[in-house]
């Protein structure tokens, strides 16, 4: 049995368990607020960071459209000047290209023809001298005349003789109406006579609108050879007439062209000498062998001959070229810088300054340019040869070749070597540059 004391014990052990099972639930309450505080504390300043976070993004978002803003309106405004500039620019050489166009499309009548045949004759007249032998007195009955080996004639399709490379159009206007009258009779069936063989001889025709062109030849060679010939033959009259001034025989067959060319007969007969050298075989031009010191001092000062119109710039001599300057657009051709080498190679032209329109059949074969040449040292036959557009820039030219000229004579003359070497145009002209300067070392 228990007693009133025992209870009274047992009720104060109850008690004081239930007071320490209190405190420690309110100790683990406490805590648990403790760590509530804390952590609403840590998402308040998680809150605060993004907040903070956001409103930094909106000012850089802000400054990086500002930024952008002034960057577009600086591409914006550099965008319009160069657009300016390049319209002007783009004006300027629309410009400069009509008048090009003007000045290479200028058509030349036939009294202007006339005239430059009389000043061309008056320029060859002050040398007496042939370089090649013509035997002019020579006619088809002549043993002579047969005897020759190769024969080349150029008459027009009304029969009316052009050139002839042994005798005169007269003596041998009986045995020229015989080619014309093949081809004329060949037309009429619808067909282009090409050429004929007769025993040993390998007659050649080439047909070129109005002009009728005639080999005959003992040598072996082929047709095609043959026609390349005839080809140049073809370019000679372009380069003194144009196209435009051979289309006259479309209006009237009978005009005797003759009259037009002057006394050209010499350059297509030097020309014709011409056809065997190897540069004609292997379409190639001779470039003279040059220190590269000396070299370089040419180039400069033909580089220094800047002139609006300007298209080429040719120091030759009759060995081969020496330098070459020439514009990017449109580079020389060798056919066209084989045509000049044999026009400035004539004695005639040596005394003094020639002032000439020429055509260059590649270049533009419906218009003239205007080449100015001066044989700057005559001792050793070096000649000077600026082909511009502009008919009116002869003083100009004039003054450009006086630079040139002073450049040349500190030069060391007896470093041109005597032989030339043969290299392709192509090779040589470098389109990513204005000069074609070969280093010949």
């Amino acid at each position: 049995m228990t007693t009133l004391s025992d209870q009274q014990t047992n009720n104060k052990v109850g008690e004081n368990k239930s007071s320490v099972e209190i405190k420690k639930q309110n100790q683990e309450e406490k805590k648990e607020d403790e760590k509530e505080n804390i952590n609403n504390h840590e998402i308040e300043k998680d809150r605060i960071e993004n907040e903070k976070n956001v409103i930094e993004n909106e000012k850089d978002k802000e400054q990086e459209e500002k930024g952008r803003d002034n960057h577009e309106t600086e591409k914006e405004t550099k965008e319009n000047e160069n657009n300016d500039i390049e319209n002007e620019k783009d004006e300027e050489g629309e410009e400069e290209e009509e008048k090009e166009k003007d000045l290479s499309t200028t058509q030349v009548g036939e009294e202007d023809l006339k005239k430059k045949a009389e000043n061309l004759n008056q320029q060859i007249s002050q040398f007496r001298g042939r370089r090649y032998q013509k035997h002019e007195e020579e006619g088809l009955q002549d043993e002579k005349w047969r005897n020759h080996k190769k024969h080349y004639f150029v008459l027009t399709q009304a029969g009316k003789p052009i050139y002839t490379r042994y005798g005169s159009g007269s003596k041998l206007s009986s045995f020229i109406c015989i080619p014309q009258a093949l081809v004329a009779f060949v037309m009429d069936l619808g067909d282009e006579i090409k050429s004929l063989k007769a025993d040993k001889h390998n007659i050649v025709f080439d047909i070129k609108g109005p002009i009728i062109l005639v080999c005959v030849s003992k040598f072996e060679e082929s047709t095609e050879q043959i026609r390349k010939q005839l080809k140049y033959l073809h370019s000679q009259i372009i380069f003194f007439l144009s196209i435009r001034g051979i289309e006259m025989l479309n209006d009237r067959p009978q005009l005797d062209l003759r009259a037009y060319l002057g006394g050209t007969t010499k350059f297509f007969d030097s020309l014709i000498h011409k056809m065997n050298s190897y540069d004609f075989i292997t379409d190639s031009i001779s470039f003279i062998n040059l220190k590269l010191s000396i070299r370089e001092k040419v180039a400069n000062a033909l580089l220094e001959t800047k002139f609006k119109f300007l298209r080429f710039g040719i120091l030759l001599t009759d060995s081969g070229i020496i330098q070459l300057t020439q514009t990017k657009k449109k580079p020389i051709s060798t056919h066209d810088l084989f045509l000049l080498q044999n026009f400035s190679q004539d004695p005639a032209f040596r005394p003094n300054e020639i002032w000439s329109p020429l055509c260059l059949p590649d270049y533009n074969p419906n218009a003239f340019v205007h080449a100015y040449l001066n044989y700057i040292d005559k001792k050793q036959k070096i000649c000077l040869l600026l082909i511009s557009l502009d008919p009116t820039g002869f003083m100009n030219l004039k003054t450009l070749s006086e630079n040139v000229v002073k450049v040349w004579k500190f030069l060391n003359y007896n470093s041109l070597l005597t032989f030339p070497f043969s290299i392709n145009l192509l090779k040589i002209i470098c389109q990513s540059t204005r000069i074609c300067n070969f280093k010949s070392d």
